[in-house]
């Protein structure tokens, strides 16, 4: 044992400055692997978050074909009865509901499709954005496969990542609610008005109730303001 008391000070001062340097990188390497396992957990998180969303929306354009065969047809019927009207229809009404068409319900139809385009647009923006931040994943990542260390640039590589997948999935949650605001305008649309001028062929004062709350200008307008909302939403922010 008396060996170890002819060691130096200056020696001794030596190994304990390595013994404290070997903790330290290990506590620090340690801390890396854990922050690097939390950035994989939560961009695999996001890339499932995702994926849910993207079925969704399966179900959402379901709902808005439906609408959108449902209103072509009554629309087809209504068409052929302006046509083709009976014999014993009263034409003055007939003739009045087809001016408050042309004044308030053709051009609130018209808003209605160019805010569903206007939906498709920003969902398209979003795809091509969350597709560039794809690529630049992959590539940073490649970059990344033969510098040493490489934790630190990993997690910041899908942090950022992660960071535009978590915005695309409330981009394409917008892009849903729109739709289905799309659906329930369409609906409106062919309940409200559609089905009620088929009808009033038969009975004239189906007409005479639709003119009256067609002429309020109020046909609509809740959707139609909701959706428009949505809409200026709907496309990424432009980056100044």
């Amino acid at each position: 044992m008396a060996k170890y008391y002819n060691i130096p000070p200056g020696r001794i001062l030596i190994c304990q400055l390595a013994l404290l340097l070997s903790v330290s990188v290990w506590a620090s390497l340690s801390l890396a692997e854990t922050t690097s396992d939390r950035c994989r957990e939560r961009l695999l998180s996001m890339e499932r978050s995702v994926g849910i969303s993207i079925v969704g929306l399966g179900t959402i354009r379901e709902t808005v074909r439906v609408a959108e065969l449902k209103t072509r047809s009554r629309e087809a019927i209504l068409e052929n009865l302006r046509l083709h009207p009976p014999e014993d229809y009263d034409e003055k009404l007939a003739v009045l509901i087809s001016r408050l068409r042309r004044r308030y319900i053709r051009p609130k139809h018209h808003l209605l499709s160019q805010l569903r385009n206007r939906h498709d647009e920003g969902r398209r923006e979003w795809e091509k954005k969350v597709r560039s931040a794809r690529q630049r994943y992959v590539d940073a990542t490649a970059e990344l496969r033969e510098m040493l260390p490489v934790t630190r640039g990993k997690c910041e590589i899908r942090e950022a990542y992660a960071d535009a997948l978590q915005e695309y999935r409330e981009a394409l949650e917008r892009y849903k609610a729109g739709l289905g605001l799309y659906a329930e305008a369409l609906d409106a649309y062919r309940e409200r008005f559609v089905n009620p001028s088929i009808r009033g062929y038969d009975d004239p004062t189906i007409w005479s109730a639709l003119a009256k709350r067609v002429e309020t200008g109020m046909f609509l307008e809740r959707i139609l303001d909701l959706l428009s909302t949505s809409a200026r939403r709907a496309a990424p922010q432009t980056d100044p």
